[in-house]
């Protein structure tokens, strides 16, 4: 997850290529993708999410390990998915929300969570 050099973005774009004409049946997919899958207990469709699923030509930006951030409102394998790039991002994915959060990632913009997280001046997202 430290960045793309240019190797990264070769291997990429063989694979792309593999892939769109129809070269071979290896479909490439990413970490979050596995340890989803893992923790679901079966094989999820890359094309349910092909952003988090499949390789993509950049890097995730890093996040201070500082910030705190719970979710709210997601389930199954998006949840999942979401506490995956919270981590490889570097921030810190807490269980439960707490006023020491810095952030609150919410599926919609209402609810008890979202509420507190406001009164609390989390950065509400």
């Amino acid at each position: 997850w430290g960045g793309f050099t240019s190797t990264h973005l070769s291997i990429h774009n063989l694979l792309s290529q593999l892939q769109k004409e129809d070269l071979s049946q290896i479909v490439p997919v990413t970490p979050i993708w596995l340890k989803t899958s893992i923790k679901e207990g079966k094989f999820l469709g890359i094309s349910r999410n092909p952003f988090l699923f499949q390789p993509q030509s950049w890097p995730f930006m890093k996040l201070p390990k500082k910030l705190k951030i719970a979710v709210t409102g997601f389930v199954g394998s998006e949840r999942t998915a979401l506490i995956q790039i919270i981590r490889a991002m570097g921030a810190d994915y807490t269980e439960s929300m707490k006023p020491n959060n810095t952030h609150l990632i919410c599926r919609e913009g209402k609810g008890e969570k979202y509420e507190k997280g406001l009164e609390w001046g989390l950065g509400v997202v």
